[in-house]
């Protein structure tokens, strides 16, 4: 397993994630990433590696879910 590391980016999203509202957190980005973060426990569990587990699972799923959404049009749509 490769060790996790965080760019610049990173911090940001995490001190958002962490109070969303505060004067001192520039509002540069959507809330959606920062509240999915939050969520995944990082905060709370103060590691990466729920959010981390979280987000290999949803990119493993994600082509079997767009197999079963396409599989109604026709089965080769969902293959390709």
């Amino acid at each position: 397993m490769l060790p996790l590391s965080l760019s610049i980016d990173s911090y940001g999203y995490i001190n958002y994630a962490a109070d969303p509202f505060s004067p001192l957190t520039p509002v540069v980005r959507t809330a959606g990433y920062p509240l999915f973060v939050a969520a995944s426990g990082v905060l709370w569990l103060d590691s990466l590696v729920p959010l981390v587990l979280v987000q290999m699972l949803m990119a493993t799923s994600l082509p079997v879910l767009c197999f079963y959404a396409l599989r109604p049009a026709s089965r080769v749509a969902g293959i390709l």
